[in-house]
């Protein structure tokens, strides 16, 4: 199942953009430093008492806010200040501001000069999938990813050999390759 679970869509993060040139409503992958983190007491729409956590990352350019409302208390301690994340979401407006709602991050290092190395080699295309209700995003990536370095050459073709040839289509296993892992 998990091999056959195709992604709904690809974030390009190859191409980092500046804090100060994200545009509202545009998905965006951009390196930061973090400058605070911290759980802030709140209350839900049901009225019920919960934390978020709210981020502050910046660069060279300027600084952006990253909330969480769910799964704050696990992603604090990798927040710490001056750790390098590489950030991608979607921009929205709040208020007067800025804001990125539940970006996935990749932690770099710590350090003002952050690890460009590290950065580089995250620049990739990474493939989105359809929720599940119960598991993360990256863990589900994860998992799928596992599936198909695992078990994709397994996987056999049902058209005739003569259709393949005809239409210069690749085999089963390459195609899942290339599905979950564009170049």
């Amino acid at each position: 199942d998990l091999l056959f679970r195709l992604p709904t869509r690809y974030d390009d993060r190859r191409h980092l953009v500046r804090i100060a040139d994200l545009e509202v409503g545009r998905r965006a992958t951009f390196a930061a430093q973090v400058r605070t983190a911290d759980l802030v007491p709140g209350r839900g729409k049901t009225g019920a008492f919960r934390r978020v956590l709210h981020a502050i990352v910046s660069d060279d350019t300027g600084s952006i806010e990253l909330t969480w409302f769910r799964g704050g208390d696990a992603l604090l301690p990798t927040l710490r200040k001056g750790v390098q994340v590489l950030v991608t979401g979607d921009v929205r407006r709040y208020r007067f501001s800025k804001q990125l709602l539940h970006p996935e991050i990749e932690v770099q290092g710590a350090g003002a000069e952050g690890d460009e190395a590290a950065v580089a080699a995250l620049r990739q295309i990474v493939p989105e999938y359809a929720a599940v209700e119960g598991v993360a995003p990256r863990a589900l990536r994860r998992a799928i990813q596992c599936a198909v370095d695992e078990y994709a050459d397994l996987v056999e073709g049902h058209l005739p050999e003569s259709v393949v040839r005809a239409r210069g289509l690749p085999d089963p296993p390459a195609a899942l390759i290339a599905i979950h892992h564009p170049e």
